[in-house]
């Protein structure tokens, strides 16, 4: 991911590795997008594997993505996305609620901004409706693995995040961060 810092906008490439838990075969993989949300946020690009475009639909917060063919009980396929987004300001008032996802004048938080894989409990892919307050939100753990290049950062930036780091150089991190739900930062 590539962080635009004073215009706070992010460029991004999303490599997501499946393995198809279930045992019966998808024809679809579901995504939670929670920053698409937000009308204006999220502008997902294109979603590939093996580099041909698929199919998609996208909805608020819910992203259906057709596969070529069936992906068999224990199979995996890897899926590409690409994806532009700007990080809304966190507001006053129960709009400030969100601001897991926003920045302010001291810092940018980027919590529930990466595509996930929705869980698939009983046949379904379970993608809840936005609320305004609450938690709604249900996510699988997965290994993340993330490359942050932020362009145009303020002197002595830190990044905080769990997991492990590794600064690659003045305005480039390496995070790992295995057996978790989210990553943020």
């Amino acid at each position: 991911a590539r962080l635009d810092y004073p215009n706070r906008s992010i460029s991004a490439e999303q490599v997501i590795r499946y393995t198809n838990p279930t045992s019966s075969e998808l024809t679809d993989i579901v995504f939670n997008i929670e920053p698409n949300e937000r009308a204006g946020t999220f502008a997902l690009e294109s979603v590939q594997i093996g580099g041909s475009e698929l199919d998609y639909a996208l909805a608020r917060n819910r992203l259906e993505v057709a596969l070529p063919s069936p992906l068999a009980p224990d199979c995996e396929v890897e899926l590409r996305l690409n994806f532009q987004m700007r990080i809304p300001r966190i507001d006053a008032g129960i709009s400030s609620l969100r601001g897991f996802f926003g920045y302010s004048d001291r810092q940018v938080n980027l919590a529930l901004w990466l595509p996930t894989v929705a869980p698939r409990i009983n046949d379904q892919w379970i993608v809840h409706e936005p609320l305004v307050i609450g938690e709604q939100i249900v996510l699988e753990i997965a290994d993340w693995e993330l490359v942050l290049d932020v362009e145009n950062a303020p002197a002595g930036l830190q990044i905080a995040v769990p997991g492990l780091v590794e600064q690659l150089d003045d305005a480039r991190w390496r995070i790992v961060h295995q057996r978790s739900r989210d990553l943020s930062l």
